[in-house]
């Protein structure tokens, strides 16, 4: 086995049907990477691989779901309706992401929420305290403030550190017993 040089002579590939030849040629190429990698963008790609579950991306939402549970992120986030009705909605600062968890021992569902004032989160502790929530430790200061309220076999925790110009962040972590 020997090596083996081509030599372009004028007029080969870099006149005018030459270069329509290598265009065919490389959108074969490009054609045929596509196909290969499939419908799936790039960036579903790389979140499945990091994490074992099924991603969408959408705009500027992220959603991964695994035999764990689902976690969006981006996008606009609304309460999740798998928090029942039972628990006040929090409406105050911006959700900015919503995971649920499925486990052995029952459902995890977090929302994360940022731009929230200390007098939002004093009303929402009033709020659950009214809806029958009952606070087994609170905890106040400079930077963050929160809660840890039982109801039932069930579990709200609301914890907001991070102080920012915008307020807070943190979230609301609900835990629903089996």
């Amino acid at each position: 086995m020997g090596t083996h040089f081509y030599i372009y002579e004028e007029g080969d590939m870099f006149n005018k049907e030459g270069r329509s030849v290598l265009f065919v040629v490389f959108a074969v190429m490009v054609v045929s990477l596509v196909l290969v990698a499939g419908c799936k963008k790039p960036s579903e790609k790389m979140i499945e691989t990091a994490t074992g579950g099924k991603a969408t991306v959408e705009g500027d939402r992220v959603t991964v779901k695994t035999d764990q549970g689902t976690l969006e992120v981006g996008g606009k986030q609304e309460w999740p309706s798998k928090i029942p009705a039972d628990v006040p909605k929090f409406t105050h600062g911006k959700i900015v992401s919503v995971m649920e968890n499925n486990t052995p021992t029952g459902t995890n569902v977090f929302v994360g929420i940022e731009g929230v004032s200390k007098s939002d989160f004093d009303s929402y502790v009033s709020t659950l305290a009214g809806a029958g929530w009952k606070t087994l430790t609170e905890a106040k200061g400079e930077d963050g403030f929160f809660v840890n309220t039982k109801k039932g076999n069930n579990m709200l925790v609301v914890s907001f550190s991070n102080k920012s110009d915008k307020g807070f962040s943190g979230g609301i972590s609900y835990t629903q017993a089996n």
